[in-house]
């Protein structure tokens, strides 16, 4: 943090942030405040409406079977300096998935032509989302992506996180966070997945990746107002000695 010497306040995401400030930047306790993200607080809204009802829609918009825990798998997006993975990869994970007893949704990102992985939808036990990933990762028993934010997503609502990791990029986003499967196969992938078709473990690998993210960032739901709360405090406080 460059000029952090002439910092009056800081708000941070979460915990991490605020001891990298305490520490590192040297600021003192009370300058720097935990508010959360208020890009993130649409997701404290994701959980109303009835639960039940809206996971059988779910099913029942995709064609697939009810029976099946769902896996949400956010396609990757080629961005980085790595090698793609190809459509031969892409299939052999959904396989995996559908192996180890999961019902697929493939999310596919917004710049994705949805006919370049139609091939993915035609996979038993798997389709292509109807709908925006914000729509559905929340009604997902497993969330499965590549390096992205959208992990935080679900992490936050407890929801077991894979990271594919097959050409050993080995990125140091979110290693700290406890209960993050970070996968570099299909084999490894499968294994994963089968090891969370029981509920009761589901909960337990969510419930541990949630306390992780949340070291990461704050619960959603009230960053907004904390920190419109912190700047009129501010805005109020007496001018600081110069």
């Amino acid at each position: 943090m460059g000029g952090s010497g002439l910092v009056a306040h800081v708000a941070v995401q979460g915990e991490m942030e605020r001891a990298l400030c305490l520490g590192e930047f040297g600021l003192a306790k009370e300058q720097v405040t935990v508010v959360g993200s208020p890009s993130l607080d649409w997701l404290s809204a994701e959980a109303s409406g009835d639960a039940e009802d809206e996971v059988a829609a779910l099913y029942a918009r995709h064609g697939l079977d009810a029976d099946r825990p769902l896996a949400v798998f956010s396609v990757p997006q080629h961005f980085s300096d790595a090698p793609p993975y190809t459509d031969g990869d892409l299939a052999a994970i959904v396989r995996s998935l559908v192996r180890a007893g999961f019902a697929v949704i493939c999310s596919l990102h917004p710049k994705t032509a949805p006919a370049s992985r139609q091939f993915l939808g035609e996979i038993e036990h798997c389709a292509l989302a109807a709908e925006p990933l914000s729509r559905i990762f929340h009604r997902a028993t497993l969330f499965l992506a590549s390096y992205s934010s959208t992990l935080t997503w679900a992490g936050l609502r407890a929801i077991p996180c894979g990271v594919l990791d097959f050409h050993d990029e080995n990125l140091s986003t979110y290693r700290e966070v406890e209960g993050l499967a970070f996968l570099h196969g299909t084999e490894e992938v499968e294994r994963w997945a089968r090891g969370l078709t029981d509920p009761a473990e589901r909960r337990r690998t969510g419930d541990t990746l949630r306390i992780g993210f949340e070291r990461y960032q704050a619960p959603p739901g009230q960053a907004t107002n904390k920190l419109a709360a912190l700047v009129l405090s501010l805005a109020q406080a007496p001018a600081l000695a110069q």
